[in-house]
């Protein structure tokens, strides 16, 4: 073998060499991808989730709000209920007590 030989044999095993190195670099970059573009789907997935939890969470909220809101309403409407029947009774007591000293007064004036 010639010097010449020699030199292109060497330059041909450098290259292959340097082929793999490459393509092993390749390969590795293409799994560092696959793997960070799983991570990104992850993190991803539990945004979503997180956000969902937190539509859900307010979603509950306003619907223990509502509850409250119906909740007095209610009381509300009962003490209105209370007030309503004692006012109706205070009349009813005022017109028996208005008959009662009409009939005093005609009882007293017819004698």
């Amino acid at each position: 073998m010639n010097e010449n030989e020699i030199r292109v044999k060497e330059l041909t095993l450098h290259f292959e060499k340097a082929q793999l190195n490459f393509n092993q670099a390749v390969s590795d970059l293409d799994q560092e991808k696959s793997v960070l573009e799983s991570k990104v789907k992850r993190l991803e997935e539990e945004k979503f989730q997180h956000r969902e939890l937190s539509d859900y969470e307010i979603l509950v909220k306003t619907n223990e709000l509502k509850m409250g809101n119906e909740r007095e309403k209610e009381e509300h409407r009962k003490e209105l209920q209370k007030i309503k029947d004692t006012y109706d009774k205070s009349i009813q007591e005022l017109k028996l007590t208005y008959e009662n000293v009409s009939l005093l007064l005609d009882i007293v004036l017819l004698k």
